[in-house]
């Protein structure tokens, strides 16, 4: 029997996975910065969402701390580390995690997992709730705070949205 305590190993090996998985963020991340497009700050790709959500699936929401600290850094290399670009950067960070932990959640929730995705009725919510469900989360939350501290214009909104 097992007790109830984490080990030392065990947490050991917890903080190995975040390093890691922070460290995997971060370095898509910045794959994703060079397909930033104009007029703000936002991505068309962010090969980082992938990467976490299918870190979470395959390692548990242990790790999503390695998700708010790489997240956190790309944000804050990409928009700078006065005090309002780092309020913007905890939100970014707290929307990327909120997203890897949300699609972990409804893909666990509604179609199981691990699944083989042989259904097609399941590999449609799948790539629905992993990809434009979870990742309107930061997509909202990254705008609504670029806008509220007056980097993008009202005008700018709907389009920073839909790239985010």
């Amino acid at each position: 029997m097992r007790p109830s305590s984490l080990s030392l190993a065990d947490f050991g090996q917890s903080v190995s996975l975040m390093i890691l998985v922070g460290l995997l963020y971060f370095v898509f991340g910045l794959l994703g910065l060079e397909l930033t497009l104009p007029p703000g700050p936002a991505s068309a790709v962010w090969p980082s969402a992938g990467i976490a959500l299918g870190l979470l699936l395959l390692l548990g929401n242990r790790v999503w701390p390695g998700i708010f600290i790489g997240n956190f850094f790309i944000s804050a290399l990409t928009f700078g580390f006065d005090d309002n670009m780092l309020a913007v950067s905890l939100v970014s960070a707290i929307g990327a995690s909120v997203s890897a932990l949300t699609g972990r959640y409804l893909i666990g929730r509604m179609i199981g997992f691990p699944s083989v995705l042989l259904e097609d009725k399941h590999i449609i919510l799948f790539l629905l709730f992993g990809g434009p469900v979870s990742c309107s989360i930061p997509a909202t939350l990254d705008v609504t705070a670029l806008a509220l501290i007056g980097v993008l214009e009202p005008s700018e909104i709907p389009i920073n949205w839909i790239i985010k």
